[in-house]
Protein backbone atom coordinates (compact mmCIF):
# COMPACT_ATOMS: atom_id res chain seq x y z
CA UNK A 1 0.00 0.00 0.00
CA UNK A 2 1.56 3.05 -1.10
CA UNK A 3 1.26 5.91 1.99
CA UNK A 4 1.43 9.52 1.67
CA UNK A 5 4.42 10.22 2.12
CA UNK A 6 5.66 7.36 -0.28
CA UNK A 7 3.46 8.94 -2.70
CA UNK A 8 5.21 12.35 -2.65
CA UNK A 9 8.53 11.06 -2.78
CA UNK A 10 7.84 9.55 -5.39
CA UNK A 11 6.38 12.54 -7.25
CA UNK A 12 8.96 14.06 -6.19
CA UNK A 13 11.62 12.05 -7.32
CA UNK A 14 9.19 12.15 -10.87
CA UNK A 15 9.72 15.83 -10.81
CA UNK A 16 13.51 15.55 -10.59
CA UNK A 17 13.96 13.36 -13.02
CA UNK A 18 12.39 15.36 -15.45
CA UNK A 19 14.36 18.40 -14.72
CA UNK A 20 17.77 16.45 -14.85
CA UNK A 21 17.10 14.96 -18.13
CA UNK A 22 16.69 18.00 -19.32
CA UNK A 23 19.82 19.55 -18.15
CA UNK A 24 21.02 16.32 -19.82
CA UNK A 25 19.96 17.07 -22.92
CA UNK A 26 20.54 20.55 -22.40
CA UNK A 27 24.84 19.41 -21.92
CA UNK A 28 24.28 16.51 -24.56
CA UNK A 29 23.90 19.27 -26.95
CA UNK A 30 26.41 21.10 -26.19
CA UNK A 31 28.67 18.98 -26.50
CA UNK A 32 30.00 18.77 -30.10
CA UNK A 33 32.46 21.25 -31.81
CA UNK A 34 30.08 23.35 -33.94
CA UNK A 35 32.35 26.54 -35.66
CA UNK A 36 29.72 29.56 -34.89
CA UNK A 37 30.02 31.44 -38.21
CA UNK A 38 26.95 33.33 -38.67
CA UNK A 39 26.41 36.52 -38.78
CA UNK A 40 23.15 38.56 -38.87
CA UNK A 41 22.89 40.62 -42.08
CA UNK A 42 21.70 43.59 -42.60
CA UNK A 43 22.43 47.53 -41.25
CA UNK A 44 23.59 48.11 -38.11
CA UNK A 45 21.21 49.19 -35.85
CA UNK A 46 21.80 52.35 -33.57
CA UNK A 47 22.79 51.57 -30.07
CA UNK A 48 22.78 52.28 -26.88
CA UNK A 49 24.51 50.83 -23.92
CA UNK A 50 23.22 51.39 -20.78
CA UNK A 51 25.27 50.96 -17.77
CA UNK A 52 23.71 50.99 -14.02
CA UNK A 53 26.61 51.76 -11.50
CA UNK A 54 26.19 52.12 -7.57
CA UNK A 55 29.18 53.05 -6.02
CA UNK A 56 31.90 51.86 -8.91
CA UNK A 57 34.53 54.58 -9.28
CA UNK A 58 36.75 51.34 -8.87
CA UNK A 59 35.77 49.72 -11.97
CA UNK A 60 33.32 52.06 -14.23
CA UNK A 61 35.91 53.61 -15.96
CA UNK A 62 37.71 50.39 -17.59
CA UNK A 63 34.34 49.46 -18.38
CA UNK A 64 34.05 52.10 -19.92
CA UNK A 65 36.99 52.23 -22.32
CA UNK A 66 36.32 48.71 -23.15
CA UNK A 67 33.18 49.99 -25.13
CA UNK A 68 33.57 52.74 -26.47
CA UNK A 69 35.81 51.76 -29.44
CA UNK A 70 33.05 48.97 -30.92
CA UNK A 71 30.69 52.44 -30.90
CA UNK A 72 29.66 54.08 -34.08
CA UNK A 73 28.37 57.19 -34.98
CA UNK A 74 25.21 58.14 -33.26
CA UNK A 75 25.55 55.85 -30.78
CA UNK A 76 25.02 56.42 -26.95
CA UNK A 77 26.77 55.16 -23.97
CA UNK A 78 24.40 55.83 -20.70
CA UNK A 79 25.85 55.71 -17.21
CA UNK A 80 23.46 55.68 -14.27
CA UNK A 81 25.06 56.67 -11.27
CA UNK A 82 22.32 55.06 -9.21
CA UNK A 83 22.75 56.29 -5.28
CA UNK A 84 26.27 56.69 -5.36
CA UNK A 85 28.25 58.11 -2.27
CA UNK A 86 31.76 57.94 -4.79
CA UNK A 87 32.45 60.06 -7.58
CA UNK A 88 30.91 57.28 -10.38
CA UNK A 89 29.17 60.06 -11.47
CA UNK A 90 32.37 62.53 -12.04
CA UNK A 91 34.46 59.21 -13.59
CA UNK A 92 31.76 58.03 -15.58
CA UNK A 93 31.23 61.68 -17.17
CA UNK A 94 35.26 62.44 -17.89
CA UNK A 95 35.51 58.92 -19.68
CA UNK A 96 33.28 60.67 -22.38
CA UNK A 97 29.56 59.01 -21.42
CA UNK A 98 26.50 60.45 -20.46
CA UNK A 99 25.69 60.58 -17.16
CA UNK A 100 22.00 59.62 -15.08
CA UNK A 101 22.33 60.74 -11.38
CA UNK A 102 19.54 58.67 -9.88
CA UNK A 103 18.68 59.58 -5.66
CA UNK A 104 16.26 57.67 -4.36
CA UNK A 105 16.28 55.68 -1.23
CA UNK A 106 12.82 54.02 -1.28
CA UNK A 107 13.17 52.56 -4.63
CA UNK A 108 16.44 50.60 -4.60
CA UNK A 109 17.27 48.40 -7.05
CA UNK A 110 19.34 47.74 -10.60
CA UNK A 111 15.79 47.52 -12.16
CA UNK A 112 14.86 50.84 -11.31
CA UNK A 113 18.46 52.29 -12.56
CA UNK A 114 17.21 50.38 -15.96
CA UNK A 115 14.40 51.87 -16.09
CA UNK A 116 15.33 55.60 -15.38
CA UNK A 117 18.21 55.01 -18.09
CA UNK A 118 15.62 53.65 -20.46
CA UNK A 119 13.55 57.01 -19.76
CA UNK A 120 16.70 59.03 -20.22
CA UNK A 121 17.57 57.83 -24.24
CA UNK A 122 13.82 57.50 -24.78
CA UNK A 123 13.19 61.57 -23.99
CA UNK A 124 16.98 62.43 -25.47
CA UNK A 125 16.90 60.12 -28.84
CA UNK A 126 16.03 56.58 -28.89
CA UNK A 127 17.87 54.05 -30.41
CA UNK A 128 17.07 50.59 -32.47
CA UNK A 129 18.83 48.59 -29.42
CA UNK A 130 19.31 48.81 -25.88
CA UNK A 131 22.40 46.85 -24.80
CA UNK A 132 22.74 46.72 -20.79
CA UNK A 133 26.47 45.97 -19.42
CA UNK A 134 26.67 45.62 -15.80
CA UNK A 135 29.79 48.41 -13.98
CA UNK A 136 31.99 45.46 -13.64
CA UNK A 137 32.32 44.00 -16.66
CA UNK A 138 34.05 43.66 -19.39
CA UNK A 139 32.21 43.62 -22.72
CA UNK A 140 34.55 41.65 -25.43
CA UNK A 141 35.60 43.24 -28.86
CA UNK A 142 32.85 42.95 -31.38
CA UNK A 143 30.90 42.33 -28.71
CA UNK A 144 27.89 45.58 -28.79
CA UNK A 145 27.73 44.92 -32.90
CA UNK A 146 27.48 41.01 -32.84
CA UNK A 147 24.68 41.73 -29.66
CA UNK A 148 22.58 44.73 -31.93
CA UNK A 149 22.76 42.94 -35.59
CA UNK A 150 21.30 39.65 -33.97
CA UNK A 151 18.77 41.43 -31.59
CA UNK A 152 17.26 43.64 -34.91
CA UNK A 153 17.20 40.38 -37.07
CA UNK A 154 15.47 38.76 -35.01
CA UNK A 155 13.53 41.33 -32.81
CA UNK A 156 13.94 39.69 -29.81
CA UNK A 157 16.18 40.07 -26.78
CA UNK A 158 19.88 37.97 -27.03
CA UNK A 159 22.14 37.31 -24.26
CA UNK A 160 25.27 37.07 -24.80
CA UNK A 161 27.64 34.63 -23.29
CA UNK A 162 28.36 35.82 -19.52
CA UNK A 163 31.15 34.35 -17.40
CA UNK A 164 33.50 35.73 -14.43
CA UNK A 165 36.35 34.86 -13.85
CA UNK A 166 38.53 33.64 -10.50
CA UNK A 167 42.16 34.68 -9.44
CA UNK A 168 44.99 32.35 -9.94
CA UNK A 169 44.84 32.00 -6.08
CA UNK A 170 41.49 31.43 -5.60
CA UNK A 171 39.84 28.64 -3.33
CA UNK A 172 38.76 25.35 -4.43
CA UNK A 173 35.27 26.58 -3.58
CA UNK A 174 35.45 29.65 -5.78
CA UNK A 175 36.45 27.29 -8.97
CA UNK A 176 33.80 25.05 -8.36
CA UNK A 177 32.07 28.34 -8.31
CA UNK A 178 33.12 29.74 -11.12
CA UNK A 179 32.64 25.81 -13.12
CA UNK A 180 28.96 26.47 -12.00
CA UNK A 181 28.82 29.22 -13.69
CA UNK A 182 29.82 28.38 -16.54
CA UNK A 183 27.36 25.68 -16.86
CA UNK A 184 24.50 27.94 -15.95
CA UNK A 185 25.43 30.99 -18.03
CA UNK A 186 27.36 29.38 -21.21
CA UNK A 187 26.72 24.75 -21.55
CA UNK A 188 23.22 25.17 -20.68
CA UNK A 189 22.18 27.98 -23.05
CA UNK A 190 24.16 27.20 -25.68
CA UNK A 191 22.79 23.71 -25.60
CA UNK A 192 19.01 24.78 -25.51
CA UNK A 193 19.99 27.34 -28.58
CA UNK A 194 21.16 24.20 -30.93
CA UNK A 195 17.95 22.55 -29.24
CA UNK A 196 16.11 25.89 -30.47
CA UNK A 197 14.58 26.53 -27.52
CA UNK A 198 14.99 30.29 -25.86
CA UNK A 199 17.31 31.16 -22.73
CA UNK A 200 17.55 33.33 -19.68
CA UNK A 201 18.37 36.86 -19.51
CA UNK A 202 21.10 36.65 -16.73
CA UNK A 203 21.92 40.60 -16.18
CA UNK A 204 24.57 41.92 -18.38
CA UNK A 205 25.60 41.79 -21.95
CA UNK A 206 21.72 41.87 -22.65
CA UNK A 207 20.43 43.30 -25.93
CA UNK A 208 16.88 44.09 -26.57
CA UNK A 209 15.14 46.13 -29.09
CA UNK A 210 13.86 49.64 -28.68
CA UNK A 211 10.41 47.84 -30.22
CA UNK A 212 10.61 45.01 -27.18
CA UNK A 213 11.09 47.52 -24.49
CA UNK A 214 7.36 48.94 -23.82
CA UNK A 215 6.41 44.94 -24.04
CA UNK A 216 7.35 44.93 -20.37
CA UNK A 217 7.94 46.78 -17.35
CA UNK A 218 11.51 46.97 -16.25
CA UNK A 219 11.17 49.43 -13.18
CA UNK A 220 11.54 46.60 -10.15
CA UNK A 221 13.02 46.38 -7.13
CA UNK A 222 13.05 42.50 -7.22
CA UNK A 223 16.98 41.18 -7.01
CA UNK A 224 16.72 38.47 -9.67
CA UNK A 225 15.01 41.40 -12.22
CA UNK A 226 17.27 40.10 -15.38
CA UNK A 227 15.40 36.82 -15.15
CA UNK A 228 11.75 38.32 -14.61
CA UNK A 229 13.01 40.70 -17.77
CA UNK A 230 13.13 38.00 -19.61
CA UNK A 231 10.80 36.09 -18.57
CA UNK A 232 8.10 38.51 -18.96
CA UNK A 233 9.27 39.28 -22.35
CA UNK A 234 8.80 35.92 -23.48
CA UNK A 235 5.35 35.81 -22.16
CA UNK A 236 4.78 38.82 -24.27
CA UNK A 237 6.19 36.46 -27.44
CA UNK A 238 9.56 37.88 -27.13
CA UNK A 239 11.73 34.96 -25.74
CA UNK A 240 15.58 35.44 -25.02
CA UNK A 241 17.84 33.76 -27.82
CA UNK A 242 21.52 32.89 -26.93
CA UNK A 243 24.66 34.49 -28.87
CA UNK A 244 27.71 32.88 -27.77
CA UNK A 245 29.89 34.73 -29.99
CA UNK A 246 29.41 37.94 -28.10
CA UNK A 247 31.46 37.83 -24.25
CA UNK A 248 30.85 39.31 -21.14
CA UNK A 249 33.38 38.97 -18.45
CA UNK A 250 33.82 40.31 -14.98
CA UNK A 251 36.04 39.10 -11.88
CA UNK A 252 34.84 37.05 -8.92
CA UNK A 253 34.18 39.46 -5.72
CA UNK A 254 37.94 38.65 -4.25
CA UNK A 255 36.12 38.94 -0.30
CA UNK A 256 34.94 36.40 1.37
CA UNK A 257 32.30 38.34 2.37
CA UNK A 258 31.54 40.11 -1.23
CA UNK A 259 31.07 36.52 -2.66
CA UNK A 260 28.97 35.43 -0.05
CA UNK A 261 26.76 38.29 -0.58
CA UNK A 262 26.60 37.92 -4.64
CA UNK A 263 26.00 34.23 -4.16
CA UNK A 264 23.24 34.97 -1.96
CA UNK A 265 21.56 37.72 -4.02
CA UNK A 266 22.12 35.06 -7.26
CA UNK A 267 20.69 32.08 -5.26
CA UNK A 268 18.13 33.87 -3.65
CA UNK A 269 17.03 35.82 -6.73
CA UNK A 270 16.65 32.40 -8.76
CA UNK A 271 14.68 30.54 -5.92
CA UNK A 272 12.27 33.43 -5.84
CA UNK A 273 12.02 33.16 -9.44
CA UNK A 274 10.84 29.51 -9.74
CA UNK A 275 7.93 30.01 -6.88
CA UNK A 276 6.83 32.82 -8.83
CA UNK A 277 7.25 32.60 -11.89
CA UNK A 278 7.48 28.52 -12.89
CA UNK A 279 4.15 27.47 -12.36
CA UNK A 280 2.85 30.74 -14.51
CA UNK A 281 5.35 30.28 -17.24
CA UNK A 282 3.83 26.51 -17.41
CA UNK A 283 0.59 28.13 -17.86
CA UNK A 284 1.43 30.89 -20.41
CA UNK A 285 2.56 27.61 -21.82
CA UNK A 286 -0.53 25.54 -22.11
CA UNK A 287 -3.03 28.81 -22.50
CA UNK A 288 -0.81 30.08 -25.67
CA UNK A 289 0.35 26.60 -26.64
CA UNK A 290 3.98 27.67 -26.83
CA UNK A 291 5.90 24.51 -26.35
CA UNK A 292 9.13 26.67 -26.08
CA UNK A 293 7.31 28.42 -23.05
CA UNK A 294 7.38 25.16 -21.48
CA UNK A 295 11.02 24.44 -22.23
CA UNK A 296 11.87 27.77 -20.50
CA UNK A 297 9.67 27.17 -17.52
CA UNK A 298 11.21 23.61 -17.10
CA UNK A 299 14.86 25.19 -17.57
CA UNK A 300 14.11 28.06 -14.90
CA UNK A 301 12.53 25.41 -12.53
CA UNK A 302 16.55 23.58 -12.32
CA UNK A 303 17.93 24.87 -9.11
CA UNK A 304 21.55 26.12 -8.50
CA UNK A 305 23.52 22.61 -9.27
CA UNK A 306 25.13 22.56 -5.63
CA UNK A 307 21.24 23.20 -4.43
CA UNK A 308 20.24 21.02 -6.79
CA UNK A 309 22.55 17.94 -5.88
CA UNK A 310 21.64 18.32 -2.22
CA UNK A 311 18.05 17.82 -2.90
CA UNK A 312 19.07 14.96 -4.91
CA UNK A 313 20.68 13.51 -2.00
CA UNK A 314 18.13 14.39 0.63
CA UNK A 315 15.48 12.64 -1.39
CA UNK A 316 17.64 9.59 -1.24
CA UNK A 317 17.76 9.73 2.30
CA UNK A 318 13.88 9.79 2.73
CA UNK A 319 13.20 7.31 0.00
CA UNK A 320 15.63 5.13 1.95
CA UNK A 321 13.58 5.90 5.31
CA UNK A 322 10.30 5.26 3.21
CA UNK A 323 11.72 1.68 2.09
CA UNK A 324 12.70 0.84 5.49
CA UNK A 325 9.05 1.94 6.73
CA UNK A 326 7.58 -0.88 4.58
CA UNK A 327 7.24 1.36 1.08
CA UNK A 328 8.50 -1.04 -1.65
CA UNK A 329 12.03 -0.66 -1.72
CA UNK A 330 12.17 0.08 -5.78
CA UNK A 331 11.21 3.70 -4.20
CA UNK A 332 15.09 3.81 -3.41
CA UNK A 333 16.09 3.10 -6.84
CA UNK A 334 13.48 5.71 -8.27
CA UNK A 335 15.21 8.24 -6.03
CA UNK A 336 18.57 7.61 -6.09
CA UNK A 337 18.40 7.13 -9.67
CA UNK A 338 18.50 11.06 -10.44
CA UNK A 339 22.05 11.42 -8.60
CA UNK A 340 23.57 9.48 -11.52
CA UNK A 341 21.68 11.27 -13.90
CA UNK A 342 22.77 14.67 -12.88
CA UNK A 343 26.69 13.51 -12.27
CA UNK A 344 26.32 12.36 -16.01
CA UNK A 345 25.75 16.06 -17.30
CA UNK A 346 28.13 16.89 -14.92
CA UNK A 347 31.03 14.86 -15.71
CA UNK A 348 29.81 15.90 -19.82
CA UNK A 349 29.88 19.60 -18.83
CA UNK A 350 33.05 19.00 -16.91
CA UNK A 351 35.28 17.28 -19.57
CA UNK A 352 34.22 19.44 -22.95
CA UNK A 353 34.08 22.94 -20.89
CA UNK A 354 35.15 22.90 -17.48
CA UNK A 355 38.77 21.15 -17.36
CA UNK A 356 40.32 24.06 -17.45
CA UNK A 357 38.27 26.06 -14.72
CA UNK A 358 38.01 23.18 -11.86
CA UNK A 359 40.28 19.70 -11.56
CA UNK A 360 39.17 16.05 -11.50
CA UNK A 361 40.37 16.61 -7.71
CA UNK A 362 38.46 19.72 -7.24
CA UNK A 363 35.04 17.56 -8.50
CA UNK A 364 35.77 15.39 -5.68
CA UNK A 365 34.94 18.30 -3.66
CA UNK A 366 31.56 18.94 -5.39
CA UNK A 367 29.06 17.05 -2.44
CA UNK A 368 30.65 18.70 0.29
CA UNK A 369 29.96 22.33 -1.63
CA UNK A 370 26.63 20.71 -2.19
CA UNK A 371 25.80 19.97 1.35
CA UNK A 372 27.21 23.97 2.28
CA UNK A 373 23.70 24.60 0.76
CA UNK A 374 21.72 23.80 3.50
CA UNK A 375 22.56 26.85 4.92
CA UNK A 376 21.79 28.95 2.01
CA UNK A 377 18.51 27.45 1.90
CA UNK A 378 17.51 27.81 5.46
CA UNK A 379 18.05 31.64 4.75
CA UNK A 380 15.76 31.17 1.69
CA UNK A 381 13.50 29.88 4.01
CA UNK A 382 13.42 32.14 7.29
CA UNK A 383 15.28 35.38 6.07
CA UNK A 384 15.00 35.79 2.40
CA UNK A 385 16.94 38.62 0.76
CA UNK A 386 14.61 40.33 -1.13
CA UNK A 387 16.28 44.05 -1.40
CA UNK A 388 19.12 44.61 -3.97
CA UNK A 389 22.71 44.73 -1.82
CA UNK A 390 26.27 45.30 -3.92
CA UNK A 391 28.67 42.94 -3.31
CA UNK A 392 32.36 44.02 -2.91
CA UNK A 393 34.86 43.79 -5.41
CA UNK A 394 37.62 43.55 -3.51
CA UNK A 395 39.23 43.90 -0.08
CA UNK A 396 40.35 47.45 -0.90
CA UNK A 397 37.38 48.54 -1.97
CA UNK A 398 35.85 47.34 1.39
CA UNK A 399 38.40 49.08 3.01
CA UNK A 400 37.52 52.42 1.09
CA UNK A 401 33.93 52.08 1.74
CA UNK A 402 34.46 52.35 5.25
CA UNK A 403 36.61 55.41 5.38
Amino acid sequence: MITASGAVIILLALLIHVQALFLLLQVLASLPTVRETHRARGSRPRVAVIIPAHNEDISIAATIRGIKPQLSNGDRLVVVADNCSDDTAGIAGREGAEVVERRDQQRVGKGYALDDGIRFVGRTGAPDVIIFVDADCELEPASVEELARVSIAHDRPVQATNLQEASASASRTVRIQQFALKVKNYVRPLGSSRLGLPCQLSGTGMAVPWSNISLVGVSTGHIAEDVKLGTDLAIAGREPMFWPRARVVSKFPESIEGNRVQRTRWEHGHLAMICEYVPYLFWNAFKKRRLSLGAMALDLSIPPLGLFAMIMIALTGAGVLVALGGFPTWSVIGTASTVPTLALAIGLAWYRHGREVVSAADLLFAPMYALSKIAMLWRFLTKRQVVWVRSERNPDSIQRHKM
